[in-house]
């Protein structure tokens, strides 16, 4: 398309070097200027993105997040900083990437994505990048981006390595249900707080998220273009490139697709035992004494200790809540002496998904009263607390 040429003269000196490149040029740098993108996630992948997208001059970029700054965030996050622990995190990557480029547009979208907004949410910007961390949500925005025909860059990693793919609507290419058409199970992998992480390496793929980023919005040609995805190891720099051909009898992007509408039900990965904050503020399942089993390590717990009670929970369980230290393995050695008999037991990790794992072996076990706190300590920690 044709741009007008409202580069001012500050703006082609912030971008003198970038320009002198044949493949951006003052058209491309235009160009850029004139492009949405929009960040899902502002961890350990969005972070860098978020910072080389914005140096780059991409016009308007948007942040959707609805997470806080944590201390475990600090290591492989570096927008934020110790003093900022428990503030949203949107608002201090907006107020950092306003402090690097002055000359483009943040918009902020302080809460999750989820199946009611995503649409909407896509809609307005050109490029999205799938910067999460959790199945349930790959698989919304998978699905967003083929209904809207949206193109997406997602990557995810494991310990050191780490995968990263393009979904181009106008390239035909696959989606993520070519390859997996259900969502997995929540806890078949483990996440960076069981198996770590270096920060380095979810640094590298949001770098590398940006850099397809900014190729698709100048046109340069990209090997994920058609399809394949790019697997990296940053240990050994082993790589390969995973081709796979679109799935005509894929779920969401096939011939006669099954998904042609995102539906909050089809990205719910909740069992009936598990529970959220919501659940129990209003008392489900029923006006009770709870035992809080907190399964994590002491080391854990001394570093970030359980919050107050959220607003309104006390009151729906009349008789008040009781609260165990009692880390995971011990539970696991020897459940019959730790947890009562009769009373229901509200078991919490640091996110819900060690608690999630433990309660369903304990119901397995005929333990019947064993619940798991959704999103764990970090759900506990995103709610208003009594005065």
């Amino acid at each position: 398309m044709s741009l007008p040429p409202d580069l001012s003269a500050e703006e082609q000196a912030f971008y003198n070097r970038q320009m002198r490149l044949p493949e951006v040029q003052e058209e491309g740098q235009r160009r850029l200027k004139h492009s949405r993108v929009l960040i899902v996630g502002l961890g350990g992948l969005g972070c860098p993105a978020l910072q080389y997208l914005a140096a780059a001059g991409v016009g308007v970029i948007g942040l959707c997040d609805g997470d806080q700054v944590d201390t475990s965030n600090l290591h492989r996050q570096p927008l934020y900083h110790p003093e900022q622990v428990g503030q949203p995190k949107v608002a201090h990557a907006l107020e950092a990437a306003q402090r690097q480029n002055p000359y483009i547009t943040i918009q902020t979208h302080p809460y999750p994505i989820t199946a009611d907004n995503s649409v909407a949410l896509f809609s307005e910007y050109d490029l999205v990048l799938d910067c999460t961390d959790n199945y349930a949500t790959k698989f919304l925005l998978n699905d967003t981006a083929v209904l809207t025909q949206t193109p997406i860059i997602q990557a995810s990693i494991y310990q050191a390595e780490g995968q990263l793919w393009l979904y181009n609507p106008a390239q035909k290419g696959p989606c993520l249900r070519c390859i997996w058409p259900d969502i997995p199970e929540p806890d078949c992998v483990g996440t960076c707080a069981e198996v770590g992480v270096l920060g380095v390496v979810p640094g590298t793929f949001g770098l590398l998220q940006a850099a397809e980023a900014l190729k698709y919005l100048l046109g340069i040609s990209s090997p994920l273009a058609n399809g394949p995805m790019l697997l990296l190891n940053v240990n050994d720099y082993s790589q390969s490139m995973l081709g796979r051909p679109r799935d005509t009898d894929c779920p969401v992007c096939g011939t006669h697709p099954a998904i042609t509408a995102i539906t909050a039900t089809a990205y719910a990965q909740t069992r009936p035992w598990e529970k959220t904050v919501d659940a129990l503020r209003e008392g489900q399942p029923g006006p009770m004494v709870w035992v809080w089993v907190d399964i994590r390590d002491p080391e854990e717990v001394a570093a970030d200790p359980m919050p107050d009670m959220p607003d309104g929970i006390p009151d729906a369980m009349p008789g008040g809540i009781r609260l165990m230290q009692c880390p995971m393995g011990v539970v696991e050695a020897d459940p019959a002496t730790r947890l009562p008999k009769e009373t229901p037991v509200l078991l919490v990790c640091q996110r819900g998904v060690r608690s999630r794992k433990l309660a369903d072996r304990l119901r397995q076990a005929g333990f019947g009263q064993v619940f798991s706190l959704v999103g764990g300590v970090e759900a506990l920690k995103r709610q208003p607390s009594p005065l």
